[in-house]
């Protein structure tokens, strides 16, 4: 998938089905997991930092749908980690020109997916969605139950119900949620997540602090 960007080239929405505010505090304690802060400040407003950006989560007839107003604001993983914290299906559109990528996790894993550029498949295997896709991605999407999926900030800030978390990276850091799909975790057998800590690189479940599961990088077989 590709990281979107409001006014432009490409832009991810992920749509979790379940209600919004449950996907919030979600998504806060994400964050707040790795690092990130919370600022009441926004962009612009003369007091706020210039790298903070706007999550929102607005709701939808199934669900909620989570967009940014900064491109690189939502990891390709989101979803997936999504999906195994709250036991809830997790959707991850990502669209640039021609070029449309949906991706379904459960459980923290993908269960489908599919790339297309126009009507080429690019990558995944999703017969249903390719043949949807001839009248129109707007069309195909909202066949699945994914209409809004093309919201921006402000108009899903709008929505009643939403809700809006304004985060400010840590320092020095970029993406950081990396999900490993070859490795299950040795507690829970669920899927697990590169980290980065005072002592090196190791793998820990995806679904800590709920699961304290995790392997050295030597045991998960990678580079460390």
């Amino acid at each position: 998938m590709s990281h979107g960007e409001q006014d432009g080239e490409a832009r991810l929405a992920i749509h979790v089905a379940t209600r919004p505010i449950l996907v919030a505090a979600r998504l806060r304690a994400i964050f707040e997991r790795l690092g990130y802060s919370l600022t009441p400040s926004r962009p612009g407003a003369g007091a706020g930092p210039l790298d903070a950006f706007r999550l929102v989560i607005a709701p939808h007839d199934t669900g909620a749908w989570v967009v940014t107003d900064v491109g690189d604001a939502l990891p390709d993983e989101l979803g997936r980690l999504l999906s195994q914290e709250l036991r809830a299906t997790a959707t991850t559109v990502g669209w640039t020109g021609d070029v449309t990528a949906v991706e379904v996790a459960e459980h923290g894993r993908a269960v489908r997916s599919l790339a297309v550029n126009g009507a080429t498949v690019l990558d995944g295997e999703w017969p249903e969605l390719l043949a949807r896709l001839s009248a129109g991605r707007a069309a195909a999407l909202a066949s699945l139950g994914l209409a809004g999926f093309d919201l921006d900030v402000t108009a899903a800030a709008a929505l009643p119900r939403a809700v809006a978390l304004d985060l400010v990276p840590p320092k020095g850091k970029g993406e950081v949620i990396e999900i490993d799909p070859e490795l299950s975790c040795p507690l829970c057998r669920q899927a697990m997540r590169r980290v980065t800590g005072p002592h090196g690189v190791f793998y820990g479940c995806i679904r800590f602090p709920d699961c304290k599961g995790r392997l050295t990088a030597k045991a998960a077989g990678r580079p460390g």
